[in-house]
């Protein structure tokens, strides 16, 4: 949600052939300015020399800076890239999509950990996730916070409950080694950030179904549980 727009990339659509649904790249964003009527309208962004995101489900869309939407993995029809690991900002002033290659071209800031001296150690620069989708992601601060999803290399299936931070000052990615009991491997779950802490809930992956809520302290990237919580089983 952006101003009074409401924005949709990709997801599953119905093909040309009208035979089966598969992923897309369209772009469509719902006016929301009047009280008494809302419309849609599909955009057709400007491209940049990196072009635009290829058709995907299962990806995050993230608001920042109050007009840009960070876009990042997901899965494809494609047999030779089923999932994805690349990032993509939509920046709706301009209607316009850049690459990460573009971001970091644009980019002259330096990486903004020094006013968290304990992260120093816990986290290790990276090029990227591991190819996924179905996972959370997060903005707090100048940082993009994406937990768990499943995806792998190739057609694998791999769960995942590892965190990665993406800097959204230079489009640098970071591995996060938390400490404390973390949330087993899931997807599909949700995430919030509230008073400095990450709370993530729920989900499942190719084993169980969960119903849990689990907390990781920003300042020391600590994990913790509470110590009662109650709710429909299997959210």
């Amino acid at each position: 949600y952006v101003d009074c727009f409401a924005y949709l990339f990709g997801g599953c659509t119905t093909r040309e052939d009208n035979v089966s649904p598969g992923p897309s790249n369209d772009l469509f964003k719902l006016d929301m300015s009047s009280d008494s009527a809302y419309y849609w309208t599909k955009i057709k962004p400007t491209e940049r020399n990196s072009g635009q995101p290829c058709a995907r489900w299962h990806h995050s869309a993230t608001v920042f800076d109050t007009c840009k939407i960070v876009v990042f993995g997901g899965f494809t029809a494609s047999k030779d890239l089923p999932h994805l690991s690349d990032v993509w900002v939509l920046d709706t002033a301009k209607d316009v999509w850049l690459s990460q290659n573009d971001l970091i071209a644009d980019s002259s800031e330096g990486v903004s950990i020094d006013s968290r001296p304990f992260w120093k150690d816990k986290i290790v620069k990276v090029d990227h996730p591991c190819p996924r989708g179905s996972h959370s992601s997060v903005l707090i601060e100048s940082f993009i916070f994406v937990f768990g999803g499943y995806g792998g290399e190739g057609f694998a299936r791999r769960d995942f409950n590892d965190l990665h931070v993406l800097c959204l000052k230079t489009w640098t990615w970071f591995e996060v080694d938390t400490c404390g009991k973390k949330p087993k491997p899931r997807s599909g779950h949700k995430s919030v950030y509230f008073d400095g802490k990450l709370y993530v809930m729920g989900g499942w992956n190719s084993v169980e179904t969960f119903d849990d809520v689990h907390i990781l302290d920003i300042e020391t990237l600590s994990w913790s549980q509470p110590s009662d919580i109650s709710g429909p089983d299997g959210w």
